[in-house]
């Protein structure tokens, strides 16, 4: 064979396999670059605090708080639990000196009740078995099984600003988690001012409920703000019985008086003259207020829709809608 054209295919082999080493390079650095950048230390911290892990649900437990913004005062939530027919009960009653005492609980199988606790006449259960998913509690505070149990998931818009301590009036401190969620609308409620909605919520994992403090203002205005005054693993006094939670499971805890009207399913604590208070999104309209003549939003019975403010009641670049969060109407993102 001519030496030349030997030289010639050594040549072009070495050329071929030199290429196929570097595509094979090549491969690997693409596939390198394609990798998911690894977590940050802080992406990891909001991770591990999004599922607090507490003490759980506790018989005898109980949580105080001093609450504004509408319903004013000193509410307090103790944890019962009852072995009735073979089934774990578990519950609270929840007192409020202004709203009364209300009763929630629910059994190993998921099933849910509800009652109020009238003066001198004992527990009626409100219209026995109630939907799972209902909320209980008074203002932010919202105390049912789902985040009773030893693990609390936070909602996932809320923010993680930091931990701190905080000490309650009664001089027990407790380690807390901080987070916080802001709204911006891009409208003003007044000239110069922004209508903003804030919402802010310390947890605890030594608090039976896990809160110790809430708080939500919307354009300004403090809707609530709740406060851990004192807590407790053990020790709950509470005015129902076991045979109370029995009839209300029966349903026969509802007094026997001829054409007496039912008794309505619980709300939560309403926000007494509180032009926004609402049970469901269908409460709430916008337009003007029928009082103050400016738009607004809020109870539909307050609000003139006959007089439309569009730019105010779905934003400028129509990305609002009405809804009703917390007892409350308020702008939500479509």
């Amino acid at each position: 064979m001519n030496k030349k054209l030997i030289i010639i295919l050594v040549v072009a082999l070495v050329i071929v396999v030199g290429g196929l080493i570097f595509l094979k390079k090549g491969t690997q650095v693409s596939q390198v670059k394609t990798e998911s950048a690894p977590k940050t230390p802080i992406e990891t911290q909001k991770e591990l605090v999004r599922k607090i892990k507490g003490i759980g649900f506790k018989e005898g437990a109980w949580a105080e708080y001093k609450i504004k913004g509408g319903v004013e005062g000193k509410l307090t939530v103790k944890m019962f639990s009852f072995d009735i027919e073979g089934k774990k009960i578990k519950g609270f009653e929840m007192t409020h000196p202004e709203m009364g005492s209300h009763v929630n609980f629910w059994d190993d199988a998921g099933k849910f009740y509800q009652g109020i606790i009238y003066p001198k006449m004992g527990l009626m259960c409100a219209g026995g078995e109630i939907d799972k998913g209902k909320s209980f509690g008074a203002g932010q505070f919202e105390f049912k099984k789902s985040n009773l149990e030893e693990e609390y998931e936070v909602d996932e818009t809320l923010e993680f600003v930091g931990k701190d301590k905080f000490k309650t009036e009664s001089g027990k401190e407790i380690e807390i988690l901080k987070f916080k969620r802001k709204i911006q609308t891009g409208m003003e409620y007044e000239e110069g001012k922004e209508f903003v909605v804030e919402t802010e919520f310390w947890f605890s994992p030594q608090v039976p409920t896990y809160f110790v403090y809430g708080k939500d203002v919307e354009g300004g205005k403090l809707l609530f703000e709740g406060t851990l005054v004192d807590f407790g693993l053990e020790g709950a006094k509470i005015s129902v019985s076991k045979r109370d939670i029995e009839n209300c499971i029966k349903g026969e805890s509802f007094p026997q008086i001829p054409g007496m009207p039912k008794i309505p399913e619980l709300p939560k604590f309403p926000l007494k003259e509180d032009k926004r208070y609402c049970q469901t999104d269908t409460d709430c309209a916008c337009g003007v207020d029928k009082e103050t003549k400016e738009c607004a939003i809020g109870n539909k019975k307050y609000i003139d829709t006959s007089k439309e403010c569009p730019d105010f009641c779905g934003g400028i670049a129509g990305h609002l809608k009405l809804v009703c969060k917390e007892n409350q109407c308020t702008f939500g993102l479509k």
